[in-house]
């Protein structure tokens, strides 16, 4: 998640990934080092197929205003990661404080198996 700061700023897509991993397809097509001085890192994570920022009144008050993002999972790894919802917690301005594991159960470490794939947050 990038912050922009003023207009016409460019953060890589679909060129890099998290400012410093260049695309298999695309990266070639844009120099590097123009999304390394245009980024405004604010957290990233590699997986992400929804987040959301959480406004609701169903976990405690800590949660609120915080974002929630689904980690889909990764297919193509020797150790798989991801399968999980992840909390970034962040203050008034938007900057991270911290990542942590918010609801997680969906691979089994051991195994490297997994039993369900995130998209995306509905709360009921």
């Amino acid at each position: 998640m990038n912050t922009a700061t003023k207009k016409g700023q460019h953060f890589g897509y679909p060129y890099c990934h998290a400012g410093t991993i260049k695309d298999p397809e695309f990266g070639n097509k844009r120099p590097l080092l123009r999304f390394r001085e245009a980024r405004t890192k604010s957290w990233c994570t590699r997986g992400t197929t929804w987040f959301e920022i959480y406004t609701g009144k169903q976990f405690p008050a800590e949660y609120r205003n915080q974002v929630i993002i689904c980690e889909h999972g990764s297919w193509d790894r020797n150790k798989m990661n991801g399968y999980k919802l992840s909390l970034v917690k962040v203050d008034a301005k938007g900057k991270s404080l911290g990542y942590e594991t918010f609801a997680s159960g969906w691979l089994n470490e051991e195994t490297q198996k997994a039993w369900g794939r995130l998209l995306w947050i509905l709360y009921s």
